[in-house]
C-alpha cells in the first residue's frame, strides 16, 4: 500500500551514512509507479482523451480528478468495466460553491450498489452539479439516503442530460424535501432520451424500488424541475419509462416529476 511504501522510503532514508541507496530507491520508485498505475485512470479527462476506468479505485480517483482538476470545463469519464461499490459509503462531490461538471460514458457497463448514508443535503453519485451527462450506464440497487436534495445521479443539478440510462431497484430517501430516481432537483434543463441513431438501445428507465421525501417534492425522475423563465429552462423526455413507488408525507408527488414548470415535452414516456 501507499502507507507501506512511505514507511519503506523512511527506512531507506535512515540507513547509515555511506550506504548505497540507489538500488533500493529505484525499486521503491518502480513499486510506486505500479501503485499509481493501479490507482489512477488512464487519460486526461478530456472529451478526446477521457479518463478510462477499469476498477473501483480508478473510478473514485477519476471522480476526484474530475472535480479537482477540471474547475472550468467538463471532465469526461469512460467506464471500461462494471464498478461494484459494495461496502463503500460514497461521499458525493460537488457543492453549491464548487459544483461538479462531468460526463460519464458507461459503454453499457453497470455501477452496482452505490450507497450514500447521510443526514446532509445534496446526496447522490454527485452532490451538486452545474452539468452532468450520463450515457450508457445502468445503476443497479443504488441506496441513497440524505436530508434534502437526494437522487441517484445528483442531489441537485442545473443541467441533467441522460441517454440510455437504467436505474434498477433504487432506494432514495430524503428526510427533508426533494427526492428523485435521478435527481432531487433540477433548475435549468432536464433531458432524458434515446439516441435516434441508436434507437434500438432504448432510453431512460427507472425500474422498481422506492422514492420517498418526508417533506414533499418526490418524483420518479426528479422531485422538482422548475425554472424561473421559459427561455432559460426546459424539460424534454423521450422514451422514458418509470415503474417505481413514489411517496411523501408532504405535497408535490408525481410518477415522473413531483413538480415541474415552464417548457416541457414528453414523448412516448410512461409511468406505471
Amino acid at each position: 500500500t501507499e502507507t507501506d511504501l512511505e514507511a519503506a522510503r523512511t527506512l531507506v532514508n535512515n540507513l547509515p551514512k555511506g550506504t548505497d541507496k540507489t538500488s533500493l530507491t529505484e525499486r521503491l520508485d518502480a513499486v510506486e509507479a505500479k501503485i499509481l498505475a493501479i490507482k489512477n485512470p488512464s487519460g486526461e479527462g478530456t472529451y478526446d482523451n477521457p479518463y478510462v476506468v477499469t476498477s473501483v479505485i480508478q473510478f473514485i480517483s477519476a471522480m476526484n480528478l474530475a472535480y479537482n482538476e477540471h474547475p472550468y470545463d467538463t471532465a469526461t469519464i469512460h467506464l471500461a468495466a462494471d464498478i461494484d461499490l459494495s461496502g463503500i459509503n460514497w461521499q458525493p462531490l460537488g457543492t453549491t460553491s464548487k459544483p461538479m461538471d462531468v460526463s460519464i460514458y458507461g459503454n453499457g457497463h453497470t455501477i452496482k450498489n452505490l450507497t450514500v448514508n447521510s443526514t446532509s443535503n445534496y446526496q447522490g453519485l454527485v452532490g451538486y452539479a452545474d452539468y452532468i451527462h450520463v450515457n450508457g450506464v445502468t445503476f443497479e440497487s443504488p441506496n441513497i439516503k440524505g436530508g434534502s436534495y437526494v437522487g441517484v445521479v445528483a442531489g441537485q443539478a442545473k443541467i441533467v442530460e441522460l441517454n440510455k440510462v437504467e436505474v434498477n431497484n433504487p432506494t432514495v430517501h430524503a428526510t427533508g424535501k426533494y427526492a428523485g430516481g435521478i435527481a432531487g432537483l433540477t433548475n435549468e434543463h432536464f433531458r432524458g432520451w434515446h439516441s435516434i441513431s441508436e434507437a434500438s438501445e432504448g432510453g431512460l428507465y427507472i425500474n422498481g424500488g422506492k422514492i420517498f421525501a418526508a417533506g414533499g417534492y418526490a418524483g420518479g425522475l426528479t422531485g422538482s424541475s422548475t425554472y424561473s423563465a421559459a427561455e432559460y429552462g426546459s424539460i424534454y423526455i423521450n422514451e422514458v419509462f418509470v415503474n417505481t413507488n413514489v411517496s411523501s408525507n408532504g405535497s408535490y408527488v408525481g410518477g415522473l416529476f413531483g413538480e415541474y414548470t415552464n417548457t416541457s415535452s414528453t414523448e412516448k414516456s410512461f409511468r406505471n
